[in-house]
């Protein structure tokens, strides 16, 4: 049972070379991961009371073997098994996409190193889930996240969210509040995150891919929003993470969602008005 605590990782992914994007992330049940720690820790008591139980009956050897393991064995394992797991990955979110497939929002993170990920279920075992990474993005610089605004009444302080857009073209990922770092299109086969490519950068997405024609807008990811936008527009950095493209806002302005058509010319306005020469 030592071993198995020592060696089994709770999460682990796949690539084709070593610098090459992840394919696959598997992660073991929390449930078999939980059994492992909770046996290999009732095996610890067992031995160490033979051992004690032995000493007292003026036996050596075989109680000595037992405190041998329970002492060093037993705390070896669980070192290795910290440092195997010290990044592992973790379910946030799931929704059942379009086409009726489980899709997660993953997340895998130790000290400054963050990697968020879009991955659809392949495989589910009795012990395990296997995942197709879509793709992956950086939660820690360089990083890249774009404003989207929620409908109302969604839980808005969930850490990994996962949304539909209403034609339920495109899956959302929010790491947290109105934050997107992720989405990925199911028409195009697109994956959008942190990119030097613009066409692949998240920053592009509309704030209003969450809202259709009919749908009230969540108050205070707009509030929000659009102090962050004025924040920017201050500071005079167009590049800012969460900064509306003037593209996509003049877009949005001729939204069918008159809530919309407003907010947006009103980020039009912030935009332009600490940006005279973008009138």
């Amino acid at each position: 049972m030592f071993l198995s605590l020592a060696f089994i990782p709770h999460s682990w992914s796949t690539r084709n070379e070593v610098s090459a994007p992840v394919q696959t992330i598997t992660i073991v049940h929390p449930s078999v991961s939980h059994t492992i720690l909770v046996l290999a820790l009732c095996s610890f008591v067992l031995l160490l009371a033979i051992g004690i139980f032995g000493f007292k009956r003026k036996k050596f050897l075989g109680p000595g073997v037992a405190c041998l393991l329970a002492l060093v064995v037993f705390p070896a394992s669980c070192g290795k098994s910290v440092v195997n797991n010290l990044a592992e990955w973790t379910t946030e979110a799931e929704i059942k996409g379009p086409d009726g497939r489980t899709y997660y929002f993953l997340d895998s993170s130790f000290l400054q190193g963050q990697t968020m990920a879009i991955a659809r279920l392949k495989e589910r075992t009795t012990f395990t889930k296997r995942m197709e990474v879509l793709g992956t993005t950086n939660g820690d610089e360089p990083r890249s996240w774009a404003s989207v605004i929620r409908p109302a009444g969604t839980r808005v302080k969930d850490y990994g969210q996962l949304y539909l857009s209403p034609d339920k073209s495109i899956l959302i990922g929010l790491r947290n509040d109105f934050k997107c770092y992720m989405s990925y299109d199911w028409q195009k086969d697109k994956f959008l995150g942190n990119s030097d490519e613009e066409s692949d950068d998240i920053k592009g997405i509309s704030p209003f891919v969450l809202i259709g024609s009919n749908t009230e807008m969540n108050s205070s990811d707009v509030k929000e929003v659009t102090d962050h936008v004025k924040s920017c527009a201050q500071n005079k950095n167009s590049h800012c993470n969460g900064y509306p493209k003037l593209p996509v806002l003049e877009k949005a302005s001729r939204d069918p969602n008159p809530r919309v058509r407003v907010v947006a010319k009103e980020l039009m306005e912030i935009i332009k008005s600490d940006n005279p020469n973008m009138r």
